[in-house]
């Protein structure tokens, strides 16, 4: 064998495995989003906001009861009539699990667990038109930001 094919032979070695190795990344790449995904979202359903796992509400304490008693469970004082609750239960970890009363630097933020299981499920559960999911609002925002 000539030196000329020896060398030919070694390049074509080195892009077989440049070969492989790229094509194992984007697997990698492609199934951790597509798992992220699922975990992330566990089937979020965007017309049925009980599947919701990172919303908010603007709650009225008049649209219902359970509106009045997130602010006792949260020795909110003075109590208000409206405001924004910010629920984020999408990580596996429910240690991470938290409710936000408010938003921005003065916001009240608390683990999702300091909440009654019945308020819990409450706030999952609610279905009013003042529940928006916070993960379709931050992709809609960011497609009006790519379209300009």
């Amino acid at each position: 064998m000539s030196t000329k094919q020896y060398l030919r032979q070694g390049i074509n070695k080195m892009k077989f495995n440049i070969y492989i190795i790229i094509i194992a990344v984007m697997a990698m790449a492609i199934s951790s989003c597509h798992t992220s995904q699922q975990i992330n979202n566990y089937d979020v359903e965007p017309d049925n906001p009980q599947t919701y796992r990172y919303f908010t509400i603007l709650a009225g304490t008049d649209d219902d009861s359970v509106f009045i008693k997130v602010q006792e469970e949260m020795n909110i004082e003075p109590m208000l009539t409206f405001y924004i609750l910010i629920v984020n239960i999408s990580d596996n970890n429910p240690e991470k699990h938290y409710i936000s009363f408010g938003t921005g630097k003065y916001a009240i933020r608390a683990p999702f667990s300091s909440l009654s299981k019945k308020t819990q499920e409450k706030l999952i559960g609610w279905c009013g038109a003042n529940k928006s999911n916070v993960l379709d609002v931050w992709r809609d925002d960011k497609l009006k930001t790519f379209d300009r």
